[in-house]
């Protein structure tokens, strides 16, 4: 608990994935469609966060949004971008809701978060898929009970990534797990995604 500073390259504070997870390290059960269309990835920057027993908050300022280049130049690159991100929890310590999934044995919790994120857009954007975005926000829910995880997404975002033309687009995702047996786990996803067209 308490105040942490981080600089270099690392995940924008942005959804429940970016805040517990490792991208590189999801399965791919895990790592969903949703997540490709709104997430924002890791980017070099700064960033703070205070986490106290039940909340915790992070906040920094970052190259860009969504993908990253060699060097900088107007045409490809965004040259800041700002994100924050609030949770609260009950339940569970944070260090148990690190690991993917709530096993049998593990404490129930809950988790609800907020997220926010603003970049300077330039005058063109590359072509899509991915196209990094220019603004956003997002909100989620986890709860895990004893080897059942259940998460809910919402996200509301700028130049989503693939969408079929610039402009503001909302997207939702729902994904469970069950542990049948203690070695055994079922997953069932569904995303859905409307865009400015």
């Amino acid at each position: 608990d308490g105040w942490t500073v981080m600089v270099g390259n690392q995940n924008i504070p942005w959804d429940l994935q970016s805040s517990f997870l490792e991208g590189c390290s999801l399965t791919a059960g895990d790592y969903s469609i949703f997540d490709y269309r709104f997430g924002v990835g890791r980017e070099a920057g700064v960033s703070t966060q205070y986490q106290g027993q039940d909340l915790r908050v992070r906040g920094g300022v970052f190259s860009q949004l969504g993908e990253q280049y060699d060097s900088w130049n107007s045409d490809e690159t965004l040259s800041a971008a700002v994100a924050g991100r609030a949770e609260w929890k009950w339940g569970s310590a944070w260090e148990a809701l690190e690991v993917e999934s709530s096993f049998t044995d593990s404490e129930p919790s809950v988790v609800i978060g907020m997220s926010g994120a603003w970049s300077n857009g330039r005058a063109q954007n590359p072509s899509s898929p991915p196209t990094p975005s220019a603004q956003g926000m997002t909100a989620d829910v986890i709860a895990r009970i004893s080897g059942l995880n259940l998460e809910a997404q919402v996200a509301y975002m700028r130049d989503a990534a693939g969408a079929p033309e610039l402009g503001w687009s909302t997207g939702t995702q729902f994904q469970a797990a069950l542990f049948l047996t203690d070695k055994l786990e079922t997953f069932v996803q569904a995303c859905w995604m409307d865009t400015s067209d």
